[in-house]
């Protein structure tokens, strides 16, 4: 098996024609066959037998599923290698790799014909979801036609060639993927950072004070045990306004120099704003729907409605509006230091503070905008 290409080898092809030739025009139908997957019912469900793959497989590797027990013909069963197509609610592809199962209805598994090769084929499809999806029907729940897919135009060239540029394209996912890793271990390192220091704060010399020889006895509080030197008060007391977002229908999709960001509770993950994800309005809709949560440096956002309980100090001094399941919290700087606010709300104490005081369930949960949560200082 030829070694796999390196981040830095991903900038040039393994695997290029001497001489490249025409690309040809052609239909994601002629491509490929694209196999629906098999209609269960919930009588079908079972405690063993071959896992079923639903859409809540490909988006989370971790998500429960049910088995089947039984035997369906050869053309429900997905192997690894497969390629899988959710073609409803949620559009993706996936390269399979979690052994033997059988594909549920709502996913196609999508067989290259002669002449196109299937990793080629996967990025050809993640290029064009865009504009699949552009095509697709429904409105709670988005999903797209075979009559639309088979014969959406694109263009592919020889084998050979497809070959080569997949070979790059699965470099470069390769250094992603490595590089999300590397994220998601830094933030784990920095949520265990912020727990001590939230939990334990540090002593004179600067270090973090050790629970099993405390120089100062440690307390219980709402949010856990803690210094007992900390002062145990409401946000209230030290923050001079909190508000949410606006409750106006908003019109967003305007883009240019003189958009404004507009937020939803997705752009606020791990700390930090997402500007990237957030929609654009104009101007004049930006005037009428922030007055009285004007944004400024130091002010905390925090999610209250849906994913909530993930706060983000705004440090940048530029105007943005955001949805009213955001809350907005302006603090008191004689009284709290607005990044350690910030810090404290997103940390796992209150995260956990925050799933005891919510309101519904799981998936509809929401935080009151009145003081939510003691801040220790």
């Amino acid at each position: 098996m030829p070694a796999k290409a390196t981040a830095s080898e991903a900038l040039l092809p393994t695997e290029v024609p001497a001489e490249s030739g025409a690309w040809t025009e052609t239909t994601l139908g002629h491509l490929a066959d694209y196999i629906n997957g098999f209609t269960f019912k919930p009588t079908d469900w079972h405690e063993h037998g071959l896992p079923i793959v639903r859409i809540a497989q490909l988006t989370d590797p971790d998500a429960p599923c049910d088995h089947y027990s039984g035997r369906l013909p050869e053309q429900y069963l997905i192997r690894d290698g497969d390629l899988i197509f959710s073609w409803s609610a949620t559009l993706m592809t996936l390269i399979w790799d979690r052994g033997p199962a059988y594909l549920n209805q709502h996913l196609f598994r999508v067989v290259p014909r002669p002449g196109t090769n299937l990793k080629f084929l996967h990025h050809l499809l993640d290029f064009q979801m865009d504009a699949l999806a552009s095509q697709a029907h429904g409105t709670t729940m988005r999903h797209i036609k075979r009559s639309d897919l088979l014969p959406f135009a694109v263009a592919v060239p020889a084998e050979t060639e497809q070959r080569g540029i997949a070979s790059v394209l699965d470099a470069a996912d390769d250094a992603i993927q490595t590089t999300e890793q590397v994220l998601s271990k830094l933030d784990r390192l920095k949520q265990g950072l912020l727990h001590d220091f939230l939990t334990r704060g540090i002593d004179g010399d600067g270090a973090l004070r050790d629970p099993g020889r405390p120089r100062k006895p440690l307390a219980t509080s709402d949010v856990g045990v803690l210094p007992a030197a900390w002062p145990e008060t409401q946000l209230a007391s030290v923050v001079q306004q909190l508000t949410d977002g606006t409750h106006q229908a908003v019109r967003t999709g305007f883009s240019g120099d003189s958009a404004v960001p507009f937020l939803y509770v997705s752009c606020i993950r791990h700390g930090e704003i997402l500007w990237d994800n957030a929609a654009g309005i104009d101007p004049h809709t930006y005037a009428a729907i922030s007055k009285g949560r004007e944004p400024r440096p130091g002010m905390t956002l925090y999610t209250a409605v849906g994913s909530y309980g993930h706060a983000a100090l705004v440090d940048l001094d530029r105007p943005f509006a955001f949805q009213r399941h955001i809350a907005c919290i302006y603090p008191d700087e004689t009284a709290v230091d607005p990044a350690f606010l910030a810090y404290w709300l997103d940390s796992q104490p209150i995260k956990r503070h925050a799933d005891r005081v919510a309101l519904g369930n799981a998936c509809q949960g929401r935080l009151k905008t009145d003081p939510f949560a003691p801040v220790e200082s």
